[in-house]
């Protein structure tokens, strides 16, 4: 079976990641660990070196698979670079993948994400939008990135890494504002549909219908509970 349809292979590498989410006790952990200027210090270290192992180690995290393992599993047997016992026990370079995203989740969320109300948490209210359109805005941009990336070698390095953190962070809040949410709101959120789908309460109908057919208001709701239709 192609497990590459409808992404069910990285669906299924990453449902241990959901689950761990779903159950981990977030806000006890929070209340436990309070933010200080030294849990952030420990929490940017953290990062530093998790990003010195990822790109350090590249030997290492080479065999790493990045999200969906069936095609890499597919590709290293018939490469032969994989061997049958090896394809059976690849589940736990991919529990590793796991943990390591695991990992930095959660020094995120408990040191380095702000618990007060700030404009980047406001935003971050309403990351559905630029999940969702973030491939779209940079398949529009590409065509300027070219541009960019033809700088001299020597300087390119940090002017990419500059360019690449403020245009992705003005591309998150712009995909998080209000004019995106009120073009695409009734599509991502289609809150109109709830009255569609949703019969609406007794007393919403009957304040409704009073104005009008005060007499036949909600007739159609039937009496109210536990008390006998006399009308027949």
């Amino acid at each position: 079976a192609d497990m590459r349809a409808f992404k069910l292979d990285e669906a299924v590498a990453s449902f241990p990641l959901f689950v761990a989410g779903q159950l981990f006790p977030l806000q006890k952990t929070l209340q436990r660990l309070p933010r200080s200027a030294r849990s952030i210090t420990c929490g940017v270290v953290a990062f530093g070196l998790l990003f010195v192992f990822e790109t350090h180690g590249t030997a290492f995290m080479r065999g790493i698979p990045s999200w969906g393992w069936a095609p890499d599993v597919k590709h290293g047997l018939e490469s032969g670079v994989l061997s049958h016992p090896g394809a059976w026990l690849f589940w736990v370079r991919g529990f590793f993948r796991n943990v390591l995203e695991f990992t930095k989740c959660l020094i995120f969320l408990l040191v380095l994400c702000p618990r007060e109300w700030s404009l980047p948490s406001e935003l971050g209210k309403h990351t559905l939008y630029p999940y969702l359109l973030h491939y779209t805005a940079l398949g529009l941009c590409e065509p300027w990135w070219h541009r960019v990336v033809t700088l001299e070698h020597s300087t390119r390095g940090c002017l990419l890494w500059l360019l690449a953190l403020v245009w992705l962070f003005t591309l998150n809040v712009l995909l998080a504002s209000w004019p995106v949410r009120y073009v695409f709101g009734p599509f991502y959120q289609p809150a109109w549909l709830e009255s569609l789908c949703v019969a609406q309460p007794r007393s919403e109908c009957a304040e409704a219908g009073q104005k009008s057919h005060p007499e036949v208001a909600c007739e159609a709701q039937g009496p109210e509970d536990g008390q006998v239709d006399r009308r027949t």
